[in-house]
């Protein structure tokens, strides 16, 4: 793997969630005087509260995603990195193949409205 010590990695990836989370602290940035309740202020922390749990969610995959490309790319742990993509197709065989759907879908909605332009 591009990461060959796995405390390397962590902090990789520490840092990376850290930068995002500080582009969303000085973007969501309001504080409790700003709002006319105090409910509407605990509704705003609940959304910022989400946004972040969503950015460490994208992180995880992005990172993951991320060493799978740099592998193959750089013949790195070739073998595992297959066997990891041959594992996660296996278990999302059923959500890949409906996505796929979607996409070759919207492919096709988009040659047709480009045609309409």
């Amino acid at each position: 793997m591009i990461f060959e010590n796995e405390s390397l990695k962590s902090k990789w990836k520490i840092s990376f969630i850290n930068n995002n989370k500080q582009i969303l602290f000085f973007s969501f940035n309001r504080k409790e005087q700003d709002f006319d309740s105090l409910d509407i202020y605990n509704d705003y922390l609940e959304m910022v509260e989400t946004y972040s749990k969503i950015i460490i969610n994208i992180t995880n995959v992005w990172i993951f995603f991320f060493l799978l490309v740099f592998n193959l790319t750089n013949k790195v742990d070739v073998d595992e990195t297959e066997r990891k993509i041959a594992e996660y197709k296996e278990l999302n065989k059923d959500l890949i193949n409906k996505n796929r759907g979607k996409l070759v879908s919207e492919i096709n909605f988009k040659k047709i409205f480009i045609y309409v332009l």
